[in-house]
């Protein structure tokens, strides 16, 4: 259902509007950035041209103690990331230490730890944005992540 919803580019103008509108809720940021983040798998270009990257780093800031939102809005991210010039504009917005700062307030989240990575690998897709990573404090944060979920597959 959250696909259809954003299956054009449309649709995620409106679903980027309504986040905006409501960024104070904690629940339309998790159902917007679960929506973008099935969405980002085929509308790299649209959402990223309609101020996606934004969007969801506002909500990542916004509700950094929300699972939810962060698990989703590292999809998202992670996703969009695909593409060189997103996983760029993704470092550049200082989106490597919001997924990081998500990453830390909930270590013991699996599903946090799964997006995160996920977000990270595609970022580092290039030589800047890897050392950026690095930079950032990734390896510990990697470790650390894979300690408290050493049975999940994962995100070993």
């Amino acid at each position: 259902m959250a696909n259809a919803v954003t299956d054009d580019i449309h649709g995620i103008r409106v679903m980027q509007s309504a986040m905006t509108a409501h960024m104070e809720h904690a629940v339309v940021q998790e159902h917007g950035c679960a929506a973008l983040h099935i969405s980002a798998q085929n509308n790299r270009a649209d959402i990223t041209a309609t101020g996606g990257i934004t969007v969801v780093l506002v909500a990542m800031k916004t509700h950094v103690g929300h699972a939810g939102v962060q698990e989703h809005s590292s999809g998202a991210l992670g996703n969009l990331a695909c593409i060189v010039e997103n996983a760029t504009a993704i470092r550049v917005a200082g989106g490597i230490g919001v997924v990081m700062t998500g990453m830390k307030a909930h270590v013991r989240h699996a599903g946090v730890g799964q997006t995160g990575f996920a977000a990270l690998a595609n970022i580092g897709n290039n030589q800047d944005d890897k050392t950026a990573i690095l930079a950032d404090g990734a390896i510990c944060m990697v470790l650390s992540t894979m300690t408290s979920h050493s049975t999940d597959p994962g995100v070993q």
